[in-house]
């Protein structure tokens, strides 16, 4: 090669290296297509953010449920991490645990407060709140991961719950695990209507809520936490109690 040619001689150009950059393999195709949808399944932190915040306010309408949802989110993490689930899997039930319950911003606080039983029908206006949370979520937009959540969480196990009457592993595993926490949150709390249960209460209702309301499974790492004392200790309500429960 003369100096003239060397010198118009480009890497970039030269026809018999052009191949020599490894193939894009239909098998990295595929990770990245994945990882750009799991992407815009996600929503961005300022949407998560607001939202996340709205959900803070909805708590702090009622003094006895100041900061629920955050607490639910971090017991059901721990449930989470104690039952060896994946972190992708964990900050699903994280956030989706902060959400749970922002359908009831489309409730009435005279329903909610309520400081009396509530009637067949403020109650069945109540059991409207998963549906208007899943509504609200998908109005936003890119809320997908955490709709099973919002919209599932008072689903028991044995089929009992609602809206569906889903049973069993009809429930996604993330599901079981944010109400089991969303319970438990409950009952150890003082409400507008009831006093909180005591330990012994809680603790003696355990084995009818496992099995019933709850995954077997789930109430297994939670007793698990509880003797550890990563949680307080407790158990649930029965199934008869549940309509205590805004």
């Amino acid at each position: 090669m003369n100096r003239r040619a060397a010198h118009n001689w480009n890497l970039r150009t030269e026809p018999g290296l052009i191949l020599r950059k490894p193939p894009l393999t239909m098998g990295k195709v595929r990770r990245e297509s994945e990882a750009i949808r799991q992407l815009q399944r996600r929503p961005d932190d300022v949407t998560l953010r607001f939202v996340e915040t709205m959900a803070e306010a909805l708590d702090a309408r009622d003094p006895y449920t100041a900061a629920h949802s955050l607490r639910v989110s971090v017991n059901s993490t721990a449930i989470a991490r104690m039952m060896g689930l994946p972190p992708e899997q964990m900050e699903v039930i994280r956030i989706g645990a902060k959400l749970h319950d922002i359908g009831k911003i489309g409730i009435p606080d005279a329903v909610l407060q309520k400081p009396d039983r509530l009637t067949r029908e403020e109650y069945a206006l109540i059991q409207l709140h998963p549906q208007i949370g899943r509504k609200i979520l998908e109005k936003a937009g890119r809320f997908e991961d955490y709709l099973p959540i919002v919209e599932l969480h008072h689903e028991d196990y044995d089929g009992n719950g609602y809206p569906y009457g889903l049973k069993g592993e009809e429930i996604p595993i993330e599901v079981r695990i944010v109400h089991v926490a969303d319970v438990y949150d409950a009952i150890i709390s003082d409400r507008a209507y009831r006093s909180a249960m005591s330990d012994e209460e809680v603790r003696a209702m355990i084995e009818e809520g496992s099995g019933t309301m709850f995954d077997p499974a789930v109430i297994e790492a939670f007793l698990a936490m509880a003797h550890e004392q990563k949680i307080p200790e407790g158990a649930f309500q029965s199934a008869s109690a549940m309509d205590a429960c805004h």
